[in-house]
């Protein structure tokens, strides 16, 4: 849930050009090779995209284009891939983009068609179309849902707080529930994408299974502050580490959220973390210090 830089679109020209052409296949001709007139007619609707800041509309499906155009254009995807003719549309999608933009758990190794190449034809090859996802976020998709999702290149989030998360310990086990706000303070469109793909993309689900694994890292961690500070040096340690998080990923990250709501959980801090992240060797090397310390006294 976090924005990213534009990929360069300077060779948007010289793509088309480069992958769209006549050829034989089997002794059947195949392609499609545009004159200067229709190369433009395609980068206009490359503006029109941009102006809509990638919403969807039927003039982005290229209405006045030969069908047999739009087809070569979607035809021609694959050669953004490594052995293709255009590699460097997908590479530089990719550069220093280390996790997912609308989850933050996986990393991404997919580009997603923010408006589905299977309806909007000639937006294909647009750098500005194609987003890098992991495969979860992307498998989950549906072309008919186009236009409802976040956009990572237009949809500016601001830096304010709208993931939150409610805990619960229930039997030994930590509970949580991500949502977005509905107080937050967003613009109403970019509140309800966000509320839709939070949903459509059952990004809570995904967040719970990663909870665990996730705090396990920081078990040793909790016990000692505990050991040393009680529960103030559990709601310290818990803030210090939100803070490290947030300035790593981002204040919406769903790490340094649950991190922030375990700091303002009283019982976690109070003792309940030790039932749902027990640590028999902790509490030993405490002890063994502090007998260190003892001695060292006397």
């Amino acid at each position: 849930m976090k924005n990213l830089p534009r990929p360069p679109k300077t060779t948007a020209r010289d793509d088309l050009e480069t992958v769209l052409y006549i050829y034989n296949y089997k002794g059947e001709v195949r392609g499609y090779e545009p004159t200067d007139i229709e190369i433009d007619a395609i980068l206009a609707i490359y503006d029109l995209y941009d102006q809509a800041f990638g919403m969807p509309s039927d003039a982005l499906k290229g209405p006045g284009l030969a069908p047999a155009l739009n087809g070569a254009i979607r035809h021609a995807y694959p050669h953004t891939y490594e052995d293709g003719k255009i590699p460097h549309v997908r590479a530089t999608a990719f550069e220093n983009v280390d996790l997912c933009p609308i989850c933050g758990v996986d990393p991404p190794v997919e580009l997603d068609h923010h408006l589905p190449k299977a309806v909007f034809e000639p937006l294909s090859l647009y750098a500005w179309n194609l987003v890098p996802l992991c495969e979860a976020c992307n498998g989950a998709k549906l072309a008919k849902d186009a236009g409802k999702f976040l956009h990572a290149y237009f949809d500016i989030v601001p830096d304010v707080q709208f993931l939150r998360v409610e805990i619960s310990i229930e039997n030994g086990g930590l509970v949580t529930t991500y949502s977005v706000d509905d107080n937050a303070e967003l613009d109403a469109p970019l509140l309800t994408k966000l509320k839709f793909q939070m949903e459509a993309l059952s990004l809570n689900n995904r967040f719970q299974k990663d909870v665990n694994k996730y705090l396990v890292a920081h078990t040793t961690g909790l016990h000692m502050a505990a050991e040393f500070g009680g529960s103030v040096g559990v709601n310290y340690y818990l803030q210090k580490q939100a803070v490290v998080e947030t300035h790593a990923f981002h204040r919406n990250h769903w790490r340094p959220v649950l991190l922030n709501a375990l700091a303002n959980h009283g019982a976690f801090c109070n003792g309940e973390f030790k039932n749902v992240l027990p640590d028999g060797q902790a509490a030993a090397v405490a002890d063994n210090l502090a007998t260190k310390e003892l001695v060292e006294e006397i």
